[in-house]
């Protein structure tokens, strides 16, 4: 795994590290870059793969597609939707 140094070099348009009092506020938590995905998870799935780029891409598509099924867990329609598009992404993973 990459230390916060490596990453940063590697992976210079990342966002920073969320201070973890502010993020941990809510489940959306802090997403500065607005790919639907908080920045700490998407920046620990940059660390653990970082050699990887079809896994940890199919990796942040599930954890965008799951943090999305949290965060319309109370509408019925939407968590449907939400629910469908983890399980596409989750066949993804299965496909790596």
């Amino acid at each position: 795994m990459l230390s916060d140094e490596e990453l940063e070099a590697r992976f210079p348009d990342l966002p920073p590290e969320p201070d973890p009092e502010l993020n941990n506020q809510t489940i959306a938590g802090i997403d500065l870059d607005g790919d639907g995905l908080r920045d700490d998870v998407q920046r620990y799935i940059y660390k653990r793969f970082p050699n990887d780029d079809q896994g940890r891409n199919a990796l942040l598509r599930y954890a965008i597609t799951h943090q999305n099924v949290l965060l319309t867990a109370d509408d019925r329609e939407a968590s449907i939707e939400a629910k469908r598009r983890r399980f596409d992404a989750s066949e993804c993973i299965d496909g790596i």
